[in-house]
């Protein structure tokens, strides 16, 4: 079952980043009536939860327990996404699906992290890095009907990389395409960054946990607790011969005269 939900992982991941908005649907319709904003945030919320699903994928196969909660925390927000900005219930459905899923199964998700080292946040940093970039061009050139004039690839390309920092580029759009854009990069770029420093500060080593069997295997090596622990103090203090108080020296006695 973790090799299905991982594989099902990566596919609404993907779905979450590539899948078309469909504008002739009834929930289309019932979605113009929110506000801009909403659809703005929308749009980058369903690109960071899919890069973030691929991400995730290749630890559920592995039965990774923080890979399943990060799963099961981000394909709600996923699937609303898909919802209000992509416009797709099937979408929505699939993301829930998997949910129960893995829910259903978590039994099955109890493996600890593997140890880290701190290059890993060097590389996740490279790599995050040349995906952000990737990801960013091909969401300032998916709204060609919205650009003013023809931008060049290389203020395309400074479009992305101000706005990965959370700054506006020199590319124009209209209808409010201009806000889709910034939020989706600026979005990005914080992925970036938060995913860097959680690599970067997490534990090398994960904590040590007993599990019952475990326990039950450790049980005479607890320590003695109520009053076995008084019983053996009072026999390791009859045994320890400087615990015993010193012996009453007899007192001299002191002739006293008047002098």
């Amino acid at each position: 079952m973790p090799t299905v939900v991982g594989t099902a992982c990566t596919l609404i991941g993907l779905m979450d980043i590539v899948f078309p908005r469909l504008r002739h649907s009834r929930v289309h319709a019932l979605a113009e009536l929110l506000p801009g904003a909403v659809s703005s945030l929308a749009a980058a919320a369903s690109i960071v939860v899919g890069l973030l699903l691929l991400m995730l994928a290749h630890g559920l196969k592995r039965r990774k327990r923080r890979a399943w909660v990060a799963a099961v925390a981000l394909l709600p927000v996923g699937a609303a996404a898909q919802l209000l900005y992509r416009h797709s219930v099937i979408g929505m459905v699939l993301s829930l699906v998997l949910m129960g899923v893995l829910i259903r199964y978590r039994a099955e998700f109890a493996a600890l992290p593997d140890p880290r080292s701190r290059w890993m946040a060097l590389a996740n940093f490279v790599v995050m890095g040349a995906v952000s970039v990737t990801v960013g061009l091909l969401i300032v050139r998916s709204h060609p009907d919205a650009i003013e004039g023809s931008p060049s690839l290389g203020a395309q390309l400074e479009h992305v990389l101000w706005g990965l920092f959370g700054f506006e580029g020199p590319v124009d759009y209209r209808h409010g395409a201009d806000y889709t854009v910034g939020y989706s990069l600026g979005a990005l770029g914080l992925l970036t960054v938060a995913t860097t420093a959680y690599l970067a500060f997490r534990p090398e080593h994960p904590a040590a946990r007993l599990t019952p069997g475990t326990r039950s295997g450790c049980g005479s090596c607890s320590p003695p607790t109520g009053a076995a622990t008084r019983s053996a103090t009072s026999r390791s203090a009859a045994t320890r011969p400087w615990s015993s108080p010193p012996a009453a020296r007899p007192r001299s006695a002191t002739a006293w005269s008047p002098g």
